[in-house]
């Protein structure tokens, strides 16, 4: 072991000591060091949680905000009409009507709208009426007696009605009001109370847009009548069954009267020659059983049938030419159908092969049992109530 002298341990002491202030201040550093790593630790766990608690009510805002929004979309949803945002007093009184597809009275929409008075009532129906969601028509005999009704307009009915300015939504009321009858120009004018040239307009761009349009009526082939264009028109219009093109077929109505004269032919006469029909025989034909006959037979035009008042038009015209006659149908046999109980007369064919002389005249001229009458008989004149009343007269 080399010997430590004096000296060396003077010098190693120096230099511990000159060393221990920079040891120290290392020390001292690299303290500070690390208190700056902690504080810069924390200050980003600190930002961290502000910036999550930032954003944790962002996002609470931002639910809320939905939230809010949702309600009020709900809300306006829950009020809006053919994608209009009504007042709470008129979506209330709208839904009322609605449900009643034939119209409300004022009286008893005052039943379900609690705490409404009759002024309440009146004022938000205007309101609605003014928005074309509504018809208020009034019906009474004076002015203290009158009784509104509301009647709810179809979607695409207040679409329609919205396309149209002032004049074309009354030009198109009164139109509407004539239904399948129509009505004429200068009607039209009259009723309105609008200049011939503003009337004119209208009806050029309703019928332009197809809501309305001109039909020929047979009253007079040269003027027009108009309807509302999804309504097909009267009898009254077109003359009905019996007339094509505005004239009248009579050809047409000559077929059928030929057609209805020989099934009654037919049904007046016994299958037997040598058996007769009884008096009261209650199997005639009679209106309904004759459209049912018609109308299932070839003889119509593409599209047309005919209703018992046409049948009962054609049985007159046979009547007035002689070719058969109406019998009161006293009573029904066993079998006879729902139909024909609704069927007060019978048509019977006249015997056409019967001379024409004052015999004729008598009951018993025309009298279709005349072979079966005896006085001793069953059928006999003593009892003959046919013969009474011609005596009587």
């Amino acid at each position: 072991m080399p010997k430590i002298t004096r000296g060396h341990s003077t010098t190693a002491a120096r230099k511990a000591a000159m060393e221990a202030p920079i040891k120290k201040g290392k020390n001292l550093k690299k303290e500070r060091e690390d208190q700056e790593v902690i504080k810069r630790i924390k200050k980003e766990e600190e930002e961290k949680e502000v910036e999550i608690k930032t954003k944790t009510e962002i996002e609470t805002k931002i639910e809320t905000k939905i939230e809010t929004e949702t309600e009020t979309k709900t809300k306006k949803e829950d009020n809006t009409v053919y994608g209009e945002i009504l007042p709470a007093d008129e979506k209330q009184l709208f839904d009322l009507i609605q449900a009643y597809p034939k119209g409300i009275s004022s009286v008893l929409a005052l039943q379900h709208l609690d705490g409404w008075s009759i002024n309440d009532l009146v004022t938000v129906g205007n309101s609605l009426s003014k928005k074309d969601l509504i018809e208020i028509r009034s019906s009474g005999t004076g002015p203290g007696n009158n009784v509104l009704t509301f009647v709810a307009v179809s979607e695409e009915e207040v679409h329609k009605l919205r396309s149209m300015d002032a004049n074309e939504k009354i030009i198109y009321g009164y139109i509407k009001e004539a239904g399948s009858k129509g009505i004429w120009q200068k009607d039209l004018k009259i009723k309105s109370g609008i200049h011939q040239k503003q009337v004119l307009a209208s009806l050029k761009a309703l019928e332009k847009r197809k809501i309305i349009k001109t039909v020929k009526s047979i009253k007079n082939s040269i003027k027009r009548v108009y309807m509302l264009y999804e309504l097909a028109p009267s009898d009254e219009v077109t003359g009905g069954t019996f007339y094509q093109d505005n004239e009248l077929d009579v050809e047409f109505i000559e077929i059928l009267s030929t057609a209805i004269y020989r099934k009654i032919l037919k049904d007046s006469m016994s299958v037997s020659e040598d058996q007769l029909l009884p008096a009261n025989y209650p199997y005639y034909p009679t209106v309904s059983s004759l459209s049912h006959f018609l109308n299932n037979s070839d003889l119509f035009r593409s599209g047309v049938s005919l209703d018992n008042d046409d049948v009962q038009g054609l049985l007159d015209r046979l009547v007035y030419d002689g070719k058969i006659e109406k019998r009161l149908r006293s009573s029904l046999g066993a079998g006879a159908g729902t139909e024909d109980e609704e069927d007060l007369w019978m048509y019977k064919a006249v015997n056409s092969n019967k001379s024409e002389n004052v015999l004729t005249d008598t009951p018993c001229g025309q009298c279709p049992v005349f072979k079966m009458c005896d006085s001793l008989g069953e059928v006999n004149p003593t009892t003959c109530q046919y013969f009474s009343k011609w005596l009587e007269f």
